[in-house]
């Protein structure tokens, strides 16, 4: 009970964070206020995270600064929209487990801090809507909220990655921790000339025994009570010296100093968090689970790509700053250049958290099907032919509604009314053809795992083919063939009352899909118990079915088939059944030993599956 009270809790408050920061952002998309921001000898008046990009062009007057802070805004705007709707998202369908609505507070957290700084505290709009002033006394307390909320959201975030997409025990972190350092020192000692002594490989052995607990100490840091009182902390000293500095108390001087010491106090929230994030991903990866690191693929990939990003745009924008802004300047054209060496990296790394919530997304949602390598390719390959094909039909339709006003002598607007229309109705076909034809291309050209893309999901795959079929295929095939058509009516009528779907028809053999074993289990039974009389009122031979069943993980392609080692179980348990049986493994046995009596068939080897499986009988009524 107090745990559904907590999650039921955590959803509320998550819901009113996500939906509050959403309104507040596309009122902003549709009415696209500018800010006011004072001069910067006044800027006291702006909180401490709002100050932060603005400060880097004290003084200066560029033409420009509207249209950089607006793109600025837009990428904020954009970025906290998409992760509330996100945590709205994973409160609606993800809501049994407490881990993930930590996530989804985390996020909600993150869109209403940035909603709040950058957009109700720099807005005059905003700040009429809600009362908000430099100087009230409520922003002190909005200024604290607002700040814990910063920085607890990455925290929450960093938690979330520290058990996803499985919580890992203890033994397990030191044992990664010291195999990547056993392996660091052997890469140490491959570039020494001599190689590393006996010696000094033990005495390196010892100190990562003791330094392992050490460093899973920091790692394990964000679900620590201290980090939190850190964000607290700092949160609060924030936002006093925030108020402090706008109700001229503190010199303008002594404001900016003592946010300096705090941007230092934040920046330790900030490295605790990467080395989380980085270390438990770092072990799903390398770790023995393939849908492990399925799961974390998207996120690892966006992290790493966004750190070469930053590593690489940061020097970059140095040396525009200071090579290319001289030569512009002579020119008669300026831009200071703090825009270059923060403005460039700042905007990058709003990009690489839209990248990473999209990220986090797919890899929550699509659990690992979607490899974002074959995405890569595949979204490259459609955006250049979209493109190629747009651009050339576009460009054939204004040439020939040119052509047909030019020709016909008609006034400018009627003519390009009646040649647009003409074009329409004769290019929209060949378009449509092109298109189907450009797939067609494009599957051929793709990778072979594109085909099989689609989702994994938990499923009951269950097998039922008719025994003594060939027989009677070679004495009677028109009857044989009456009896498979009888099968598969049967079969779709026992689906039809038991929620389930039919993949694919195989001759005498139907393939089935079921969401619960409850479900599957009283279709076969009633699939084996009513085709026989239904066979003898038709007159044909009664036949005996004789199926199989296993419950686990597949992939569901986009066409509705279905692949992975489940199908393969399931059909080496229906070819072990005999007449009139149904063989199923102790998986699917497990969950639906309450609805249907089962009998133990023992343990059994099947050809190209590694571990024997335990069969059961499900026993018909």
């Amino acid at each position: 009970m107090q745990f559904i009270w907590k999650v039921h809790s955590l959803q509320v408050v998550t819901a009113l964070l996500a939906l509050g920061s959403s309104v507040l952002f596309v009122t902003w998309l549709v009415l696209r206020t500018e800010p006011d921001i004072p001069p910067w000898y006044e800027r006291g008046t702006l909180t401490f995270l709002a100050i932060l990009p603005r400060e880097m062009w004290s003084g200066y007057i560029w033409s420009g600064y509207d249209a950089y802070q607006n793109a600025m805004l837009m990428l904020l705007c954009i970025t906290g929209l998409f992760a509330a709707c996100l945590a709205m998202l994973l409160t609606a369908k993800v809501s049994d487990r407490i881990e993930v609505q930590r996530l989804a507070l985390g996020l909600a957290l993150g869109a209403f801090s940035v909603s709040y700084h950058y957009f109700v505290t720099t807005i005059p709009a905003y700040q009429g809507a809600f009362g908000w002033s430099a100087s009230s006394h409520w922003r002190l307390p909005l200024d604290f909220c607002a700040n814990f909320a910063f920085a607890l959201s990455p925290l929450l975030v960093a938690r979330f990655l520290l058990g996803y997409p499985r919580s890992v025990t203890t033994q397990e972190w030191v044992r990664y921790l010291t195999d990547d350092a056993n392996a660091a020192l052997r890469w140490i000692g491959r570039l020494r000339s001599r190689g590393l002594s006996q010696a000094s490989t033990a005495e390196g052995r010892q100190w990562t025994a003791v330094f392992a607990p050490k460093f899973l100490s920091l790692i394990l840091a964000p679900r620590s009570h201290a980090a939190v009182m850190l964000a607290g902390g700092w949160a609060l000293f924030a936002a006093v010296v925030d108020w402090l500095g706008a109700i001229s108390w503190l010199s303008y001087n002594a404001t900016m100093l003592s946010k300096i010491w705090t941007a230092g106090a934040f920046g330790i929230l900030c490295p605790m968090v990467f080395i989380s994030a980085t270390a438990s991903l770092g072990l799903h990866r390398k770790g023995s689970f393939a849908d492990d690191r399925r799961k974390v693929e998207w996120i690892s990939v966006t992290m790493q790509t966004g750190m070469l990003l930053i590593c690489l745009l940061f020097p970059m924008s140095l040396c525009l700053a200071y090579y290319l802004v001289p030569n512009l300047l002579d020119r008669g054209f300026f831009i200071p250049q703090t825009v270059l060496v923060w403005g460039v990296p700042v905007a990058t790394y709003i990009l690489i958290a839209l990248v990473f919530l999209v990220a986090l997304s797919l890899s929550i949602f699509y659990r690992g099907t979607i490899d974002p390598r074959l995405a890569a390719r595949k979204v490259t390959l459609i955006g250049m032919l979209g493109l190629i094909v747009t651009t050339v039909f576009i460009f054939l339709e204004r040439l020939i509604a040119t052509k047909l006003t030019t020709w016909l002598a008609l006034s400018p607007d009627s003519g390009a009314l009646l040649a647009g229309a003409v074009v329409a109705m004769t290019f929209n076909p060949i378009r449509k053809r092109t298109e189907r034809a450009i797939n067609d291309i494009m599957g051929r050209l793709l990778p072979l795992d594109s085909v099989i893309e689609g989702e994994r999901k938990h499923l009951v795959v269950a097998i039922a083919d008719l025994s003594g079929y060939t027989a009677l295929s070679s004495r009677d095939e028109k009857q044989a063939l009456l009896l498979a058509a009888l099968l598969q009516r049967q079969a779709a009528k026992v689906t039809r009352d038991h929620a389930g779907r039919i993949v694919k028809s195989m001759g005498d053999a139907v393939l089935f899909a079921f969401d619960d074993a409850q479900s599957a289990s009283k279709a076969l039974t009633a699939l084996h118990r009513d085709f026989q009389p239904a066979a003898q009122q038709l007159g044909l031979e009664m036949l005996p079915v004789h199926s199989g069943a296993h419950w686990g993980e597949v992939t569901v392609a986009r066409d509705g088939d279905l692949y992975g080692q489940v199908v393969n179980i399931a059909a080496r348990l229906q070819a072990s059944s005999e007449a009139g049986q149904i063989v199923v493994s102790r998986a699917f046995a497990e969950l639906a030993r309450h609805v249907t009596p089962m009998r133990d068939l023992g343990l059994r080897q099947f050809k190209n599956v590694a571990e024997h499986i335990q069969c059961e009988e499900l026993v018909i009524a």
